[in-house]
């Protein structure tokens, strides 16, 4: 009987995982629940960064690995002008600004390490454009008309695609290198405010405020779970990972500043 049980044990532990757990004698994760992610997240401030007197609502935000992009927006429903700031995390100092850029609401953008620009997706009013930015001169190269209204864009860098929000739903869908469409996604309606978006090794993280959460999937569109920050102020606009690490930036209201955070898990 004991040789019946020790195989039975080292066949199926998921099923004897889930008898347990119903049985009480364990407590479970919600289905689909990724077990590795933190279960007490903490932040801390790294720094505080300013836009301009008119250009003064955080919206975008990604890395090239080495600086931090930021995009900060006027607020104007059409003919936006925007600032784009490359920041250096490590020295915590702006070393750069645009010049006012016409890239409407400015909800996200992306770093493409294959064509060395960062991918703007406009959002809010013309959810179809991306544009294209060089990061040394900091000015729009070019732009690109696509079939879908997005709010939130990341570039993977394993499979050399896209992933992209879709405006109004919970949804996403895989562009290729090309950006062209590939494959759609349902997503799970959270009931929250939508932000921003990243890619990191094979997931895909959404952002979300209202409240404040990162919604997980895999890169096949699978649901692995949800973690709320610990956010005491700020609306938390845009994602971003400097290696493993997660970093949140978040817009303060009526200041005209964000505030950059480094996610880690409590110990």
């Amino acid at each position: 009987m004991l040789v019946f049980w020790k195989r039975f044990l080292e066949k199926w532990p998921a099923l004897v995982a889930a008898l347990l757990v119903a049985a009480g004698f364990l407590t479970g994760l919600p289905a689909g629940q990724d077990p590795n992610a933190p279960k007490k997240p903490a932040q801390s401030l790294v720094m505080k960064v300013y836009g301009t007197s008119k250009s003064s609502i955080l919206q975008g935000g990604c890395t090239d690995g080495t600086y931090v992009y930021l995009i900060f927006t006027d607020g104007a429903s059409s003919g936006a002008k925007d600032r784009l700031l490359k920041i250096d995390l490590a020295q915590q100092s702006v070393e750069q600004m645009s010049e006012p850029l016409e890239i409407d609401h400015g909800n996200d953008v992306t770093y493409n390490p294959k064509t060395g620009k960062l991918v703007v997706a406009h959002n809010a009013p013309n959810g179809r454009i991306l544009s294209f930015v060089d990061p040394k001169t900091m000015t729009v190269t070019k732009t690109k008309k696509i079939p879908d209204k997005v709010y939130g864009i990341a570039y993977d860098t394993l499979e050399n695609c896209y992933f992209l929000g879709v405006s109004g739903s919970y949804d996403f869908v895989r562009y290729n290198g090309s950006l062209q469409r590939e494959t759609a996604f349902s997503g799970r309606d959270i009931g929250a405010v939508r932000q921003g978006m990243e890619v990191a090794g094979d997931a895909v993280f959404f952002l979300y405020s209202s409240p404040n959460c990162i919604v997980k999937y895999t890169a096949a569109g699978a649901y692995v779970g949800t973690y709320t920050l610990p956010v005491a102020t700020g609306e938390p606009e845009c994602l971003f990972f400097f290696g493993d690490v997660p970093y949140i930036c978040y817009g303060l209201n009526g200041t005209g500043s964000a505030a950059i955070y480094r996610l880690q898990a409590e110990s």
